[in-house]
């Protein structure tokens, strides 16, 4: 499993973190986001790795903010950049063994974007 999915999945659940939905799909979706904390911590950590070495600098060595409130990517160094993003997202984790069925979905309203980052994790019967 690639931690991408992974990473989708887990940012849609955390949209629906406050909603009052069933005990048995509240309960999975909490199991879900414990199993899956490793890999936001791994993810975190080398996004930051990643930001140090291609962030851009000001002339006293601090970060150029980007709109937003992110950091700007220095110019000469953006592909690079999106290379080590793509590979990252791409890194295989080990699968939470998690699913959920369309039943147990059926439930909450959810948008295409949010189907599609659920889908890998979706059993259907």
């Amino acid at each position: 499993m690639k931690l991408g999915e992974v990473i989708k999945a887990r940012t849609v659940i955390g949209t629906l973190y406050k909603e009052k939905i069933s005990v048995k799909l509240a309960y999975k979706f909490m199991k879900f986001i414990n199993t899956t904390q490793k890999d936001e911590d791994f993810l975190n950590e080398k996004m930051q790795e990643i930001i140090k070495e291609y962030g851009e600098r000001d002339d006293k060595n601090k970060f150029v903010e980007a709109g937003g409130g992110g950091i700007r990517i220095a110019p000469d160094k953006q592909k690079e950049c999106m290379e080590k993003t793509v590979e990252l997202d791409e890194t295989e984790v080990d699968d939470p063994g998690m699913t959920f069925t369309l039943d147990e979905l059926d439930e909450l309203k959810l948008s295409i974007v949010d189907m599609n980052a659920l889908y890998p994790f979706i059993k259907e019967e």
